[in-house]
């Protein structure tokens, strides 16, 4: 039981950090539309 219950939060601490990224994804997709608008020109920082 122990082992089980160490997977599941192994899955969800992965859940979140893949959510984080797909969040910050989001917001830099957002930035980088707003500066298209606003036509400016915009650098991808990898």
């Amino acid at each position: 039981m122990d082992n089980d219950g160490h997977d599941v939060s192994l899955l969800l601490e992965t859940v979140v950090d893949v959510a984080d990224q797909k969040i910050l994804d989001w917001l830099l997709l957002l930035e980088w539309t707003a500066s298209i608008c606003k036509g400016e020109d915009y650098v991808w920082l990898s």
